[in-house]
């Protein structure tokens, strides 16, 4: 899915104007379709070797979203 906020600069949160930041990061984020890695969160597999097939590949997928998330978040700080 390609989207205008894939070529937005990420808004600094400048400490002040905090509803404003975060309807716009939301709003960047749920364009991206990682908004809800961002509410329901991400949690390391223990131990990868235990996985298989598509259980792997859903927590591969979860942990691709959780760190695109995560720099999106981060491109700010």
């Amino acid at each position: 899915m390609d989207s205008i906020f894939k070529y937005l600069e990420v808004p600094k949160f400048d400490g002040e104007t905090f509803y404003w930041w975060i309807i716009i990061m939301m709003t960047l984020l749920k364009s991206k379709e990682l908004w809800s890695i961002v509410e329901k969160g991400y949690e390391e597999p223990r131990n990868w070797n235990l996985l298989e097939g598509e259980e792997k590949r859903e927590k591969k997928e979860k942990q691709y979203e959780n760190c695109l998330a995560l720099m999106d978040l981060r491109r700010d700080v």
